[in-house]
């Protein structure tokens, strides 16, 4: 062999074992509140692997900081190898939608991959009387990473007050707004997600006791920056008239009651809850049959 090759073909090979043993070192500097942050950076480009690591010496540590700091690691790494998969496990999915358990619309929620992004077709129909409706359609391009991280939105409303087009774009730390012909831009933090990508992120996050995030509300376009999402605990929700294990999380933003998100363990939504209104997992038949209460 070539040495120029056999030298080239060592170094490749010993990269892995480097980043692996990185690893502790790595998490031994978590360890320290003053070089935490450093090392938060270097843990999240080492990849998933580096979760199960964090995991097991923050499991075995009796430092409450340090393992809040390694649980926020090792929940984005999780998080981020999840969301690789997301599009080809959530396809296409139809919701009925309630209010004051009254059936008055629809949702249907797609997932595609394309040129490295995830992309997000929502479709909405709310029908509060047999006098008014309201059509929303929704286009999400956004990273395959722990934030579902938006790069392009679009929406068109029909109907209602909030009747209109509106596009935007990220740029770099800034979301840059235009909604009939008016353009501006607003400072975003890096774990921005919007609420319908929201509905996607958490049926891949692991039991997360944190997960700080700040949300882009699209319908009554408002960024709420302190939210936070965490896991409350296992219970049986009904499907397709069975009862089915659901893992429960709670969505708390300090400003409007709390949103209760039901996941199954192979990441399926069953069932979202905001206040009044409900939307829960269907077929596109009944989704869109509003003659019935399913």
């Amino acid at each position: 062999m070539n040495p120029m090759i056999a030298s080239l073909a060592a170094l490749l090979l010993a990269a892995p074992l480097a980043v692996a043993q990185d690893v502790p070192a790595l998490i031994e500097r978590l360890k320290d509140k003053d070089s935490g942050e450093g090392a938060q950076s270097e843990l999240l480009k080492a990849g998933p692997e580096a979760a199960a690591a964090l995991r097991e010496v923050a499991g075995k540590s009796d430092d409450a900081a340090f393992r809040k700091r390694a649980a926020a690691v090792a929940d984005r790494l999780e998080t981020r190898r999840a969301a690789a998969g997301l599009a080809e496990a959530w396809g296409e999915r139809w919701y009925s939608l309630f209010v004051n358990n009254l059936k008055c619309g629809w949702v249907r929620l797609k997932a595609e991959s394309r040129d490295g992004n995830l992309v997000f077709t929502d479709d909405l129909l709310l029908q509060p009387n047999k006098d008014q409706s309201i059509s929303i359609k929704i286009g999400l391009v956004c990273k395959p990473d722990e934030y579902l991280t938006p790069v392009r939105i679009t929406m068109e409303a029909t109907g209602g007050d909030n009747a209109g087009q509106v596009e935007a774009k990220v740029k770099e730390d800034r979301l840059v707004v235009t909604h009939s012909g008016e353009v501006k831009a607003f400072k975003i933090r890096p774990n921005l997600v919007v609420d319908m990508a929201l509905l996607r992120l958490v049926t891949i996050l692991p039991r997360t006791e944190e997960y700080p995030v700040g949300i882009l509300e699209l319908v009554k376009p408002k960024i709420k920056e302190t939210a936070t999402v965490k896991y409350e605990k296992e219970e049986a929700v009904e499907y397709l008239g069975q009862k089915v294990t659901a893992r429960r999380f709670v969505v708390s933003d300090g400003e409007s009651e709390d949103r209760f998100y039901w996941t199954g363990l192979a990441g399926t939504l069953y069932r979202v809850q905001a206040g009044a209104i409900e939307a829960v997992l269907s077929d596109e038949k009944k989704a869109k049959d509003l003659d019935t209460k399913d």
